[in-house]
């Protein structure tokens, strides 16, 4: 029985990995107390850091699974809220080094073969049963820091500090047995901003690619940036994201994966004074097709994301 558990919990945590590496966070600000009308001239948004900054973030990530095989249906969902902190280490005017670390992580999930379960990092009980699985799974992230090199723009390369020891024993078998890029998961959460100053209606556009795993191809995600509006007081800018995802042409996986459809969007207020996010919030659903023998398996996952950027 535990076996089997340990098989869908396997099946959840690559769905729920998978949506974080397809899906870049995208921001919505609090509404500004004292808003004037919106400005029309040129603005240059980039991110500022200075030495010995923190920054507290909480994502809250809520997702809803649905496999449908051969007409059966079963349904799981789970909510993960994320405590991070990141700390500047060093800054330049064309790069910014950041460490990143993983406070606290509270996993809340409803499967039919498990029922309930809620597991809390920051919790004095020992773990047990399925909270250990969960516990053993999430471990790398709350023990392995991250430095992050970040540009103006929000360009990021995040590598990890301190490798684990399996790494040294056997770089295979530590490759094979890592989590879907998880360092690739949390660099989702840095917002990429335009490289010349915008006027309202203004785009800009990023394009991911996201490597295949044993279970998916390899997707493209491409990304459109349009500037809606600025207002004062606080400066604020408001920008609207959309996303489309492409498996990737010319790998022979993506035969096997069909994306029936897909709706991502969400809005972005980005404070221009201080150059950082205020809040986050998006929403998107992803329905695919697989074939599996003479069964089509037909996943739907629906995604709400919301970040914050807590005041120090």
């Amino acid at each position: 029985m535990m076996g089997h558990r340990t098989t869908m919990l396997g099946v959840f945590f690559a769905a729920c990995c998978f949506t974080l590496l397809i899906v870049p966070a995208t921001v919505r600000a609090q509404e500004p107390a004292n808003d004037v009308a919106p400005s029309p001239d040129p603005v240059t948004l980039v991110w500022k850091w200075k030495a010995g900054d923190t920054q507290k973030i909480e994502m809250i990530t809520s997702i809803k699974t649905s496999v449908n095989t051969a007409g059966k249906v079963q349904e799981s969902t789970t909510k993960i809220t994320t405590h991070l902190l990141w700390k500047v280490e060093a800054t330049s005017e064309k790069e910014t080094t950041l460490t990143q670390s993983v406070d606290r992580l509270v996993m809340e999930m409803r499967t039919p073969e498990l029922g309930e379960v809620r597991y809390d990092s920051a919790a004095k009980s020992r773990p047990v049963g399925v909270q250990a699985i969960i516990a053993d799974a999430v471990q790398p992230l709350l023990t392995k820091k991250h430095m992050l090199q970040l540009t103006p723009r929000g360009e990021v390369t995040i590598t990890p500090i301190q490798e684990e020891a399996a790494a040294e024993e056997s770089p295979e078998k530590a490759t094979s047995e890592k989590a879907p890029s998880a360092e690739a998961a949390m660099a989702k959460t840095i917002l990429l901003l335009p490289e010349k100053p915008v006027k309202i209606g203004d785009q800009w556009m990023q394009t991911v690619l996201s490597p295949g795993r044993e279970a998916a191809p390899p997707l493209e995600l491409e990304t459109t940036y349009r500037l809606e509006s600025v207002k004062s007081n606080p400066s604020v800018a408001m920008i609207k994201t959309t996303s489309k995802v492409n498996t990737a042409a010319g790998e022979g996986k993506a035969e096997t994966l069909k994306i029936i459809e897909e709706v991502q969007s969400g809005e972005t207020n980005f404070d221009i004074d201080k150059g950082r996010v205020q809040t986050a919030a998006q929403t998107n659903k992803l329905t695919t097709e697989k074939k599996y023998r003479e069964t089509t398996i037909r996943t739907t996952i629906e995604t709400s994301i919301t970040t914050k950027f807590l005041e120090e």
